[in-house]
């Protein structure tokens, strides 16, 4: 459970962190905005709702959750740039790696919040949607990569914004 929360955490961190640095990036076109970062990871909680998983049998439920409050930071992971707030539920119950989910997520930023989507199964690399925002960030709409290192807690993120 608690590598699951890693991973939805640092999945929506960095979705959130690519974000906030795109307004001060270069475009590749008018409008249109690709970012390299990389996030750590943050602490959450998963609530294991009936019927419950044991450390025997740890399977995850439909319905199960878990909700993150993360701190953002840049590229460089040392300048912190707002808050991430978000939940995943579980939609198709199992073992980790056939579980299903949908996640919802809100950036808090000195600019403007963020809305993030991610709905499937977690994997080496997850492609989430930026839906959009309020103000800087109103009317941005795009797409994240995120692929966590081997052996590592860092996860790269590939962000690309288009008006």
């Amino acid at each position: 459970m608690k590598r699951l929360l890693l991973i939805i955490a640092a999945f929506l961190a960095a979705i959130t962190i690519a974000v906030a640095l795109a307004a001060s990036g270069n475009a590749q076109q008018p409008g249109e905005q690709t970012f390299r970062l990389v996030e750590r990871p943050s602490s959450d909680r998963f609530v294991d709702n009936p019927p419950r998983g044991t450390r025997r049998n740890r399977r995850i439920s439909g319905g199960d959750f878990a909700v993150a409050t993360a701190p953002l930071f840049d590229e460089s992971n040392t300048t912190r740039l707002g808050t991430l707030h978000t939940v995943c539920v579980a939609t198709r119950g199992g073992r980790f790696a056939r579980v299903t989910f949908q996640c919802n997520g809100t950036a808090v930023l000195p600019q403007g919040t963020l809305a993030i989507n991610f709905g499937g199964r977690f994997r080496d690399e997850i492609v989430a949607a930026v839906t959009g925002g309020t103000g800087a960030y109103e009317g941005r709409r795009g797409s994240v990569v995120s692929r966590q290192r081997p052996n590592s807690n860092l996860i790269d993120d590939t962000v690309h914004l288009v008006p």
